[in-house]
């Protein structure tokens, strides 16, 4: 019954999270993977950049790579956002029923409105195991309190050592336990004092058993350092991921009214009613919502950690729905159902539009210039947006790559360089006088980005348009392609073409041809040419 129950749950949670991939890093995180199988060792040095490679890279997601090349090697994409699914569904199974107690429908309801309204953050990326440990920490950490077996304690460190090897966010775990420790010394509890003193130096040990030793243990303080919410921080608001949280606004796909609605009923429960108020979950949710403050992709850390605490609270407290066996009841659990069913067909609505996909997300990842490039191998440097870097290294399209996800290893001038010269063609020009690009690819869509470098590149008289769809450009110097190669868009038989072979290749999917459509049209007015 219990087997039932956890996968009828793991199911509802984890198909929240089933949409095609959106997130650009899983593919050099793959291509990461690939290398280090390819080389039979660790990755000590950069092997993907265009410029400055042989860049000392310590890289900490090493066992998290190696994973889900396992995966994707077996299920390719799909299997990896089956995986996603799983572990985000296995976290949230644990936040919700990690208690005993009663409210059950509420806390089911409670937690799957959350998952629903951060659906978009919940991504093929080493944080959907960060989220897993936070949530079983707490857990074993709660089962030690109630029980006093220091089994489920031992546990930890090797957790630490998974985590250590996956993400840089693993020194959370020390956090947790530090909070848990500093807890019992306050309520003077010498026993749990002892075990979480004795955890402590086991975790911090462990942080210490990665390929990377000392520098391993110190990544994680430059990573955070990264994450600056000030108006002038490039990582910040030049990686959409990273800006502030309250920069989003609050309509549309915002995370921010749940961020205020977890915040409150947290505290609801924990301080105004005062039943079961614990100093860790206060400093734990706290940190977490800091977290989130700072950079809107650890929206996921915080929710998760503030429905654990919820739900913990809703578990003690009195009954606030009436028996199902009456008619009360039965009205309040149908009037749950249906709240929770809304989302679904909303969800279950988009599902027809992943056909065909490859669970690929489109227009995302410029794959239609990967594939020309993949064919066509042209001379010299490439400069391409980030989030098509990894799936170009990853397809095999190009061996290294100008700017990909891997922010770590750029500095702030080299990132701003970057960024100023995907707006600017003078900016470019200063770019291209240092590197010597002969090719440039960059993501075309609907919401128009780069149209004044494109617009300016498609007025030098040095480049040719090689390959335009709804998804990607790529222009090149006349001087590295056959004259052939050129696309005339000035004529406007040939934009019809383009457009009707994009109108065609999504087929019996009106949405995503429409969205191709645009596209194309916008690129067209952009470069000055009516379609």
């Amino acid at each position: 019954m219990r087997f039932f129950s956890f996968f009828s749950f793991l199911f509802v949670f984890g198909i929240i999270a089933w949409f095609p991939v959106t997130d650009a890093d899983i593919f050099w995180h793959l291509a990461s993977a690939r290398e280090m199988v390819q080389q039979g060792t660790f990755l000590n040095v950069d092997p993907f950049s265009e410029f400055g490679s042989q860049k000392p890279w310590f890289n900490m997601h090493w066992l998290f790579q190696l994973l889900v090349l396992a995966v994707y090697n077996i299920g390719a994409l799909y299997g990896l956002i089956v995986l996603k699914c799983f572990i985000f569904g296995t976290a949230a199974f644990i936040a919700m029923r990690g208690f005993s107690g009663g409210n059950k429908p509420l806390r089911f309801a409670v937690t799957f409105l959350a998952l629903y309204q951060v659906r978009y953050y919940l991504l093929e990326r080493p944080v959907m195991f960060t989220v897993l440990f936070i949530v079983l920490y707490l857990y074993l950490i709660d089962k030690y309190d109630k029980e006093r077996k220091s089994v489920f304690l031992v546990v930890i460190p090797f957790i630490q050592i998974l985590w250590t090897n996956m993400q840089g966010l693993s020194p959370i775990g020390i956090f947790i336990t530090g909070v848990f420790a500093l807890e019992a010394y306050l309520r003077k509890d010498k026993m749990a004092f002892r075990h979480g003193g004795a955890l402590l130096f086991f975790q911090a040990a462990a942080q210490f058993i990665n390929p990377y030793g000392v520098n391993g243990v110190t990544w994680p303080l430059a990573l955070l350092k990264r994450i600056s919410p000030g108006v002038d921080a490039a990582y910040s608001y030049g990686v959409e991921e990273n800006v502030p949280l309250f920069s989003l606004g609050i309509t549309g796909n915002s995370p921010v009214p749940l961020f205020i609605m977890l915040v409150s009923l947290y505290f609801f429960y924990a301080v105004i009613q005062n039943r079961s108020f614990k100093s860790r979950g206060t400093i734990i949710v706290s940190a977490m919502a800091l977290l989130a403050v700072f950079a809107s992709r650890n929206i996921t850390l915080f929710a998760f950690t503030a429905l654990y605490f919820i739900n913990g609270y809703l578990a003690k407290a009195d009954e606030v729905m009436p028996s199902v066996k009456t008619s009360r009841g039965r009205a309040l659990s149908w009037g749950l159902l249906i709240v929770i069913i809304l989302p679904l067909l909303s969800s279950a609505r988009n599902w027809p539009a992943y056909k065909n996909l490859n669970g690929l997300s489109p227009f995302r990842f410029c794959e239609g210039g990967a594939e020309y490039l993949k064919v066509n191998r042209i001379s010299g440097p490439l400069f391409n947006a980030d989030r098509s870097g990894g799936f170009l290294l990853l397809s095999g399209a190009r061996k290294t790559v100008y700017m990909d996800g891997r922010f770590m290893l750029r500095s702030k001038g080299e990132f701003e360089e970057y960024l100023n010269a995907l707006g600017s063609r003078e900016a470019y020009n200063r770019l291209n006088i240092k590197y010597g690009f002969t090719h440039i690819l960059l993501p075309l869509s609907p919401d128009g980005r780069n149209p004044e470098l494109l617009s300016s590149i498609s007025q030098d008289t040095l480049f040719t348009l090689c390959f335009v769809d709804g998804g990607s450009v790529l222009y090149c110097q006349k001087s590295v392609v056959p004259e052939e190669s050129g696309i005339n868009v000035h004529d406007a038989l040939v934009r019809d073409s383009l457009i009707k072979v994009e109108v065609e290749r999504w087929q019996g999917n009106q949405i995503l041809a429409r969205q191709s459509e645009m596209a194309l049209k916008g690129f067209f007015s952009s470069v000055s040419l009516k379609p």
